[in-house]
């Protein structure tokens, strides 16, 4: 890339909510603050908070998963087809959306349509 833009003092992009049977993150959380909020949550959604927050405990390491986003992984995988992202795949299996935004309009897609949309001027 020509420009490299540091997304982390957007305080909407970092935005963690967490709903009655849902979870709403943004974009620059990091995985391991993922696990926490899953392990710290479990009851919101005991059937794939749990077992998400376990699994992601197995991507990269602790030093990848204290710097790396997961919408940082899931860039990584729209942007190159053949990244094995076991957290695309456990997004997928909970039926997780994710939300891309123009300076003009926000839209919700299934990780499957996002994969191919053209993102840029966008982000997640």
């Amino acid at each position: 890339p020509d420009v490299i833009v540091d997304l982390k003092g957007i305080a909407t992009l970092a935005i963690i909510e967490v709903g009655a049977k849902s979870l709403l993150v943004g974009a620059t959380v990091s995985i391991n603050t993922l696990i926490a909020t899953l392990e710290a949550h479990k009851d919101s959604s005991p059937t794939s908070f749990p077992h998400l927050a376990v699994h992601l405990k197995k991507v990269a390491n602790v030093a990848v998963r204290n710097i790396g986003s997961w919408a940082g992984n899931l860039m990584l995988t729209h942007d190159h087809e053949n990244f094995p992202s076991d957290i695309f795949t456990i997004l997928e299996a909970v039926h997780a959306h994710v939300t891309v935004a123009s300076a003009s309009e926000t839209s919700s897609y299934s990780l499957n349509d996002f994969l191919s949309l053209d993102l840029t001027n966008q982000v997640i």
